[in-house]
């Protein structure tokens, strides 16, 4: 088998394994159940007070659209509320509710308890091996964004 072969294969197996969780509803704290791609949009919010969703589009790599239709789904659900912008009563930020920072600071606690393991091996590995995977990330998320953009046309 080729070099890299083998490695490709498993980041698209572990790929597909997340895009069925990103639709899969959690539940986070006391009885908060949303999907990985909303409670992803809330910590993006949490991080980013008065985010606009060209913003948030562009954090998550999603489009406007797609990011506008999360958006109206989280605001039915009472996590996020739609502000004037203080510089333009055109361009609406996203602010997180009460109940959008309880999903908030749940799921920075689930973090906290799931992922410890691999920042653990995030923060072992030394410069030349984190710049090792950092340019693997960054060259693979270009050829995903040269399939997304070829695919548009």
């Amino acid at each position: 088998m080729r070099k890299g072969v083998k490695e490709a294969k498993a980041i698209e197996r572990v790929l597909h394994k997340y895009m069925q969780l990103e639709e899969m509803p959690f539940t986070y704290g006391d009885g908060i159940k949303l999907t990985q791609r909303e409670v992803h949009v809330i910590d993006a919010i949490g991080e980013n007070p008065d985010v606009n969703i060209t913003q948030l589009a562009e954090m998550q790599g999603v489009t406007k659209a797609a990011m506008s239709q999360m958006i109206y789904r989280l605001f039915d659900k009472g996590y996020v509320e739609k502000v004037a912008a203080p510089e333009s009563d055109r361009e609406l930020r996203m602010i997180l509710t009460p109940s959008g920072r309880a999903a908030y600071e749940a799921h920075r606690e689930y973090h906290a308890k799931r992922s410890g393991g691999f920042m653990d091996i995030l923060n072992s590995m030394d410069a030349s091996e984190f710049a090792a995977l950092q340019h693997v990330l960054a060259s693979f998320e270009t050829m995903v964004d040269d399939a997304l953009e070829e695919t548009a046309r």
